[in-house]
C-alpha cells in the first residue's frame, strides 16, 4: 500500500497571518509538529513576527496563532 502525502506550504500558510490574534490550523497528516515549530521558529526571525504554535496531547492538528 502506498502512503500519498500531501506538501504544505507552510511559508505561504504563514503568510496569510496578516494580524495579531490571526490562527490556521495545519493537520498532522498534513505537516509533522516538529517541521511546523522550525517552519514558524524560521518565519519569525525573519519575518519580526511571533508566531505561537500550539498543540494539544492527543490532537490530530497543530494551531499556529501570530501574536505580534
Amino acid at each position: 500500500m502506498v502512503e500519498i502525502v500531501k506538501r504544505v506550504d507552510l511559508i505561504a500558510t504563514f503568510d496569510n497571518l496578516k494580524k495579531a490574534g490571526d490562527t490556521v490550523e495545519i493537520r498532522l497528516s498534513d505537516a509533522t509538529e516538529s517541521n511546523v515549530r522550525s517552519a514558524a521558529s524560521r518565519y519569525s526571525q525573519r519575518k519580526k513576527v511571533r508566531l505561537v504554535v500550539a498543540a494539544t496531547l492527543g490532537a490530530d492538528s497543530i494551531k499556529v496563532m501570530r501574536d505580534s
